[in-house]
């Protein structure tokens, strides 16, 4: 899962992708979609980027080291998950730090704060997942600790899903490119 964690973080595509509009962010801004529909459109597209893979690496782990199909199953979920938090935290970045100002796009891939904070910030709620397993693990169940990991993602996601939701709007229409 730690492998499989951190390929999902590496994948940052929301914390980036506004800004990639640099000098034609007008044109989306004055499009006539709303700003939450703008923001998940680009967050659903990191989540079915990474999800598929994510879901067969799982299976092929499973297979190879023999997990039952409830871990399995509950593995794929985790991976979702994880990958819903991480595509909102990202966007969430975005909104808050893009960078419109550049010269050549991969100073916004590679130079941007808003990727710096992506990849370590993603590092740490991968990191955070692994302490909760780590303290559970030597009293509770593999599938236990599962389940908490997946309410945990789960809620945190939900915490960025309405704060994307609520902040989208205001954030895009104070930006200026």
């Amino acid at each position: 899962l730690i492998l499989v964690g951190f390929c999902i973080v590496m994948t940052y595509t929301p914390a980036i992708s506004l800004s990639l509009e640099g000098k034609r962010f007008w044109v989306v801004k004055s499009l006539p979609v709303p700003a939450r529909t703008l923001v998940f459109s680009k967050v659903l597209f990191n989540v079915f980027l990474i999800a598929p893979v994510a879901a067969l690496s799982v299976i092929l782990f499973g297979i190879s080291f023999g997990f039952s199909f409830l871990t399995q199953m509950l593995m794929m979920v985790l991976v979702v998950a994880f990958t819903v938090l991480i595509s909102y935290f990202d966007a969430a970045i975005n909104l808050w730090m893009p960078k419109f100002d550049f010269i050549n796009p991969v100073e916004v891939i590679k130079q941007s704060a808003g990727a710096l904070i992506a990849i370590f910030g993603g590092f740490a709620w991968l990191a955070a997942s692994g302490v909760v397993w780590y303290f559970l693990q030597p009293t509770v169940s593999a599938e236990l600790i599962l389940l908490v990991l997946i309410g945990m993602n789960g809620l945190f996601a939900l915490g960025f899903v309405l704060l994307v939701n609520t902040k989208a709007e205001p954030m895009i229409r104070a930006m200026n490119a």
